[in-house]
């Protein structure tokens, strides 16, 4: 009996040093894994959040450029900020008619049709990480010509008399 019990002392030093081993090498990799994760998911909210931000951002950016701004910053929520730059590409003056998105339907007069090309820089900041998303697109603004505007501002005649 005695012989059994001696050679049953546990373990020696250099299998308890290879299972720490093989224990912190698991450890380290189950880390990197869950960082990686962690980071996978970030990214995947904040596309989403800029994903949904776009359309309103696409929205205001148009009213801009119907003011002829050429660029701009703004804010949408309280984490994503965009910044924006337009060039004008084509433009096609004096169009007699355009259809309004207000009203459903044609608007005559003269107008400018403009194609600019416009460049957005969306940013999402989130648990101190910022994620930036690049943006280009073709807007078509349509623009009333000058000359027909300074004619609607004109005051009307009387009785063929001019003022």
């Amino acid at each position: 009996m005695s012989g059994i019990l001696r050679n049953s002392r546990g373990f020696t030093l250099i299998e308890v040093i290879i299972a720490a081993v093989i224990l912190f090498a698991a450890l380290v990799i189950g880390a990197v894994a869950h960082r990686a994760s962690v980071r996978v998911i970030e990214k995947s909210a904040a596309v989403i959040a800029v994903s949904d931000a776009l359309p309103s951002v696409v929205e205001d950016i148009k009213t801009e450029l119907l003011n002829r701004k050429i660029k701009g910053s703004g804010r949408y929520g309280p984490d994503i900020t965009y910044e924006w730059s337009a060039e004008s590409t084509k433009s096609s003056p004096n169009i007699l008619s355009e259809f309004s998105e207000t009203t459903s339907g044609m608007e005559y007069g003269r107008f400018d049709v403009v194609m600019d090309t416009v460049t957005v820089k969306l940013t999402r900041t989130s648990y101190g990480r910022e994620h930036v998303f690049p943006y280009e697109y073709q807007e078509l603004v349509c623009l009333e010509n000058a000359q027909a505007a300074r004619l609607k501002k004109m005051p009307p005649m009387m009785n063929g008399a001019s003022p």
